[in-house]
């Protein structure tokens, strides 16, 4: 959650709930590691994201700057209406860093250089709600899935980047209700 003086500098605690390796055999052919779990959403508000393609969009600068889009707009709700479901309604964060340790006694994993590269949105949002409700006596603190990718291959960060930044737009309920009706008809 924090930078570490322990591990040296760029390097940076995350709490975690769980923690598993799942490299496929290719990634470890090519020194890569890949790891997925959970953490508590505090976890992921500290993050850098220079390595991502895009930056939570509604503090954009001058021209720059949005108003809440659909995505923005489902995950405030969530969180809002039902924090103890937005583990399994979020579609959570990819961070990538250059090196990791892992301290399961502790459950804490030290990245070195870690990034945001999937999941900025989610960590605006996350990052909204924690300024507005944290201080509520009935505060509910999410779990948030992530999957890290361990790589020192600057091109395939930006390569990982740029495609996972694909996505298709969130649909407002009533179409979700207008194209599932058709779809039934």
């Amino acid at each position: 959650m924090t930078p570490s003086t322990r591990a040296g500098v760029g390097a940076f605690e995350f709490p975690y709930i769980t923690c598993r390796n799942i490299s496929a055999p290719e990634d470890d052919a090519a020194g890569r590691e890949v790891y997925s779990g959970h953490a508590p959403a505090s976890s992921v508000l500290s993050l850098e994201d220079d390595e991502n393609v895009r930056e939570y969009l509604v503090h954009g600068q001058g021209n720059q700057q949005h108003v809440p889009t659909l995505v923005h707009q489902a995950i405030r709700k969530t969180l809002e209406d039902q924090p103890d479901q937005f583990s399994i309604l979020n579609g959570g964060m990819v961070i990538v860093a250059r090196a990791v340790e892992i301290d399961d006694k502790r459950r804490i994993l030290v990245m070195q250089r870690p990034s945001v590269i999937n999941g900025s949105q989610t960590q605006g949002e996350l990052s909204r709600y924690f300024n507005r409700y944290r201080s509520s006596p009935d505060f509910f603190e999410p779990s948030i899935k992530f999957e890290l990718i361990v790589t020192t291959d600057d091109g395939l960060i930006a390569e990982i980047s740029i495609a996972r930044n694909f996505q298709n737009d969130v649909r407002s309920d009533l179409d979700c209700r207008t194209s599932w009706s058709t779809e039934r008809a």
